[in-house]
């Protein structure tokens, strides 16, 4: 299944499509009302969830939502990213256990800061 095919089936699956509406890679999924706010949350965990990618706060913007092809360049962006991170880490294998320790660690603290954000904008 292609990225495409799978996020229009996650949304399928999720959300409520009305009748009558084909959803084509160019169909406007928030102007529709087909997703809102806390439905582009969703969607992002599942990317997150589903291709093992993150995905900033930054990146969390209407143009990178609007569509299941805005949606779908999103993705191929972060995997791309992922994998040059992923060729970068590699190198990092040879540093001292005490770096790669420290590395860890503030990755850590920041996906918990992002957490948070997430959590406190949702109220």
């Amino acid at each position: 299944m292609t990225p495409n095919e799978t996020i229009r089936t996650f949304i399928k699956t999720n959300f409520y499509v009305p009748d009558g509406i084909a959803l084509a890679d160019d169909t406007l999924l928030l102007d529709l009302g087909i997703v809102d706010s806390t439905g582009v949350l969703e969607i992002t965990a599942f990317l997150e969830r589903e291709y093992g990618i993150q995905i900033a706060d930054r990146d969390i913007v209407t143009a990178n939502m609007v569509s299941i092809g805005s949606i779908a360049a999103l993705l191929a962006a972060k995997t791309e990213q992922a994998r040059d991170a992923g060729a970068a880490a590699k190198s990092q294998l040879h540093e001292a256990p005490s770096r790669r320790v420290e590395r860890a660690g503030s990755r850590l603290r920041d996906n918990v800061r992002t957490a948070l954000r997430r959590i406190q904008g949702l109220r």
